[in-house]
């Protein structure tokens, strides 16, 4: 949550000190909050407002006496002003000043959103079989490659060498897919990971707003008396996602996430336009308008948060329905060799030993490699779960969580993906390692091994199975 500081409670403190003085000049009475004031008709002098000890016993401030400041005497506002002597209007600006500030001291801060960032990068980056470097030059990871994913390749290779029936549909249904499967959940890795950096930049931009807001309000309300002047604050929140996609921070200038995403399904998902900020005049003629024109800006400050986030939510739950609807660009699916318990269809007689052998690492190492690199990127956006950093007061953005119910859904529905796909890749590898081993043996043996396989991955799979599109398999 943001603190005090950052929005500057300076400013705000002399916002109201600024408002009492300029309300008292129009009155026709001089001076300040710490020194004092005096004039007015019938005149009178009032003490600095802050109050003081002589001695030992509090003297409170605002007293108000004849100009000599030896009697009392009272002060009058007239009835256009919404307050009607100097206490009041103590408690009137202080009262709208706190309305219109007090909720921004709980909103979220970019630094809460660091963690999750950091998780989602690693994840993205462990998805990645080759990096970007440049912009424009593929559609490769900008957060750097994972040299391990690299074996995909060596999967395909070695696999493409069998002539059985088995391993020919096995390498053209799922070892020569895995590239882009794999591909196309690093893109909503990638995505996940603009959904975290997009609100942390949200957010960014939003405190600086409302100090913005804060600090020109004190200037527009210390000249306010002299007609007004032209004190203005800036908002540039409804950039926030454009400038995100444009540049993985900390990776150096031109190494962009829109590359990525371009070169997938998710392409037109990505694109979020750039729109330029907003100034919004606060100055005025008199405190109260000065008040109503930061009312005015912070309400601006509000919806450019909300039509940001709102768009995240947008986008999340396009990229969420393009991963259902186009599932064999995400989803690995359920290789048919689990139920292919013929030996003859997978070796041929020009399969031999050697190629056996290579058999054999495919499955007992090089397989085994992918999926538990999978399985870490799995781990990875399990592990950012909180809604914590999201949290708001409702007024503010998008409901009290922004965005984050629709990321989590994206989220859950990768994680979902990624625990399948290396769940697969195992079970494959365990597949072809029995008829690596079982190379010398009779077809009767190796039909025997491959069929009790096949029955403990039914058992497993029984008891939850899942629809398609929700981490499930889907035999090919």
């Amino acid at each position: 949550m943001a603190d005090y500081y950052t929005m500057g409670t300076d400013s705000l403190i002399g916002m109201r000190d600024a408002a009492i003085e300029s309300t008292m000049h129009l009155l026709g009475i001089g001076g300040s909050v710490s020194g004092g004031f005096d004039g007015g008709s019938p005149p009178v002098r009032i003490t600095p407002l802050g109050g003081h000890y002589e001695g030992s016993t509090f003297v409170n401030g605002g007293r108000v006496t004849d100009p000599t400041g030896q009697y009392e005497a009272a002060f009058y506002i007239g009835p256009e002003w919404p307050f009607h002597d100097l206490p009041s209007m103590v408690e009137y600006y202080d009262r709208r000043i706190d309305e219109l500030f007090q909720d921004w001291w709980r909103i979220p801060q970019d630094r809460d959103f660091e963690g999750l960032v950091d998780q989602c990068g690693v994840g993205a980056q462990l998805l990645a079989s080759d990096a970007q470097l440049e912009p424009g030059t593929g559609t490769a990871n900008p957060f750097g490659a994972n040299i391990n994913l690299s074996q995909i390749a060596t999967i395909q290779q070695q696999i493409s060498r069998f002539d059985g029936a088995a391993m020919q549909t096995f390498a053209a249904n799922y070892a020569n897919r895995l590239p882009i499967v794999v591909d196309g959940q690093d893109a909503v890795a990638c995505f996940l990971w603009l959904g975290v950096a997009g609100e942390q930049e949200i957010w960014k931009r939003a405190m600086q707003g409302i100090a913005d807001i804060a600090a020109q309000g004190k200037v527009a309300m210390e000249t306010c008396d002299d007609g007004g002047g032209d004190a203005s604050a800036v908002l540039y929140v409804a950039s926030a996602l454009a400038s995100v996609i444009g540049v993985v921070p900390g990776l150096g200038t031109g190494v962009s996430i829109g590359v990525k995403l371009a070169g997938t399904a998710l392409g037109a998902a990505s694109k979020f336009a750039p729109k330029p900020p907003e100034t919004v005049p606060l100055g005025a003629g008199n405190p109260i308008a000065v008040l109503d024109n930061i009312q005015g800006a912070i309400d601006k400050l509000k919806r450019q948060i909300a039509d940001e986030e709102g768009e995240l939510a947008r986008r999340m739950t396009t990229v969420e329905n393009l991963v259902h609807t186009q599932l064999d660009s995400f989803d690995i699916a359920e290789p048919g060799i689990y139920h292919d318990t013929n030996a003859g269809d997978f070796r041929t007689a020009d399969d031999t030993r050697v190629h056996f052998g290579t058999l054999h690492d495919i499955a007992t190492s090089t397989m085994p490699l992918v999926a538990g690199e999978i399985r870490k990127a799995a781990d990875q956006f399990e592990g950012a779960a909180s809604m914590e950093p999201w949290s708001r007061p409702s007024g503010i953005g998008k409901g009290g969580y922004g965005a984050y119910f629709e990321w989590s859904s994206l989220k859950n529905t990768l994680t979902g993906i990624l625990n399948n796909t290396a769940q697969e890749l195992d079970r494959a590898a365990d597949h072809l390692e029995i008829v690596a081993n079982d190379f010398e043996k009779t077809d009767a043996q190796i039909h025997a091994d491959l069929e009790a396989h096949a029955d403990q991955i039914d058992k497993e799979d029984a008891p939850r199975l899942a629809p398609t599109g929700t981490g499930g398999h889907r035999p090919i």
